[in-house]
Order: structure tokens, then sequence, then C-alpha cells
């Protein structure tokens, strides 16, 4: 079973005093990357929230956006900077005593002075009915994303499994001629040779040695036996649940090294033909593997 890197999940709890939404969005991405947007107040929440979201999604681009309506908002600690209004009010009455200025300090200009107050958020202690709320719509919200992540993931597993039936039917094409090829390299041969010298008496064991010799350098049987292989794996791969995209991007680097060994060796137009189409459908597989967890 694969999974697609694309998708979205949505969870929702509601409480006779509060509510609260998750939604994760997912696209595709090398790497692991999560990125959590939630209010202010849920802030001391979010190694938790994150840590949940990474045991269940291993690569992709993930967006979390988390809103919450009715629970307390923040709380402030407002703090007087005593010695900072001490020290100022006595440099007033200096300033003003000295030079026989006029004009009265008001609190109001005080509270206007940087640095006069001091703003702190009181981390907010929450209560279990909120923390069990906040995790069941996070845990609905990434099944959500599942569902949606394995439906996406069977269509391309789907188009993958048509293109390696064709890539194995181009296997056996290359296969079957191969068998043909040692007739073909003899005859080509005493055609050519005929060619060039007609009434020259060929030797029967020589002329068996040339084209075992041509044969044995244009031998591809390795070739075509690996690539079996390499399609037997990429069927088993489609059921496997454990970062199948990098695997596949992977193996289709190997079918496609392979294919240019067996196009570099044999000159036959057929089988040149059979190789440019398995290319082709690995290059098509590659593309999918992009979009695969």
């Amino acid at each position: 079973m694969i999974r697609s890197m694309t998708g979205y999940g949505i969870g929702t709890v509601e409480t006779e005093k509060f509510k609260v939404s998750i939604e994760i969005r997912s696209v595709n991405h090398r790497f692991f990357d999560l990125r959590v947007k939630l209010p202010q107040q849920l802030t001391p929440l979010e190694p938790q929230i994150k840590k949940t979201v990474q045991s269940k999604v291993s690569r992709g681009k993930i967006d979390v956006s988390i809103t919450i309506n009715g629970i307390n908002e923040m709380e402030y600690e407002i703090k007087m900077n005593r010695p900072f209004i001490a020290g100022y009010i006595e440099a007033f009455h200096q300033i003003k005593n000295e030079f026989g200025l006029q004009g009265d300090l008001t609190a109001q200009g005080l509270l206007q002075l940087p640095g006069a107050m001091d703003f702190k958020v009181k981390e907010k202690i929450y209560q279990n009915e909120e923390i069990d709320a906040i995790t069941e719509a996070l845990q609905k919200a990434l099944a959500s994303l599942e569902e949606m992540r394995i439906k996406e993931g069977a269509l391309i597993g789907e188009d993958i499994l048509s293109r390696l039936g064709t890539m194995e039917e181009k296997r056996k094409g290359i296969a079957q001629i191969c068998g043909s090829l040692p007739d073909v390299h003899k005859k080509n041969l005493m055609a050519r040779i005929r060619e060039l010298e007609p009434d020259i008496k060929l030797d029967p064991s020589r002329l068996e040695q040339e084209v075992a010799f041509m044969v044995d350098k244009c031998d591809i049987s390795e070739e075509v036996s690996r690539l079996k292989g390499h399609f037997e794996h990429l069927e088993t791969l489609l059921q496997n649940v454990d970062e199948v995209g990098k695997k596949l991007d992977f193996l289709m680097q190997e079918i496609n090294r392979e294919a240019n060994t067996i196009n570099s060796k044999v000159g036959n137009l057929d089988i040149n033909r059979a190789v440019i189409d398995i290319k082709l459908e690995a290059e098509k597989i590659r593309e999918q593997a992009q979009n695969i967890e």
C-alpha cells in the first residue's frame, strides 16, 4: 500500500464551552517539512502537536492550521518598572526647579514612557478537557489526511502497475529476440563475407568461432535477467508502506542503467525500440515516485 504526499484533512471537536478545528495540508517534498500555525495561547502545546504529526507522516511538506474558539484568551502580567519611574519623576522635578519650567507630570505621560511598564504573557494552564479536545481534533485531521493520501496513492499504484506491465512485455520481447541473435549474427557475417569475397571458401569452425565471439560480445542475457528481478522488486515495493517513493526512485535508476547497457551492446533495431519504451515508462514511474511518501 502506497500513500500520496498530496492530501488534505480536517478534524473538529465541539463542546458546550469551546470548539477546536484543525486543518492539515500536505504537498510533495523531498524531505519532511512541518509548519504549524496556531493561536499564541497554544504555543506551549506545539512540541507535542509536531511530535504527533511526525509519528503519522514521514515525508512531504505539511501545514497544520489550528483555530480554537471559547477557550480563555491570553492573560497578561503587568509590572511597573519602579526604579525607572522614580528616577524619571525625580529628574522631572529637578529640571522643572532648575530651569523654572511650567507643567505637570501625569500618570498617562508616565505610562507612555518606553520601559515604564513590563508586559508578560502568563503561561496558560490547560484543563484536561481542553487538551483532550485538541488531541482528538488532531487525530481526526490526521485520519482524514491519511484516507485521502491512501486513495490518491492507490490511483498512482494502478498507474505504476500498468506501466510495469508494459515494461515486462517489452522485456519478454527482448528476451525472445535474444534467442535468435546467434543465427542472425551468423547470417549477417556470411552475407558480409560473400559480399567482400564471393569466391572465398569459408572454414565452418572459424565461422562458428567468429559468431560465438560476436554473440558473447553482444550477450545481454544478464541484463535482461536483472531487469526481470527489478520488475519483480518493483511489484513488491508497491505493497510496502515504508518510504516507497525514495526506493522507487532508486530502482528506476537501476532499470534505466540496465536498459542503457542493453542498448549499447546490441544494434538490433527491435531491441533498441523496446529499450526506448522501457526507458520512457521508467521515467514516467520515476515522476510518479516524486508524489509518493
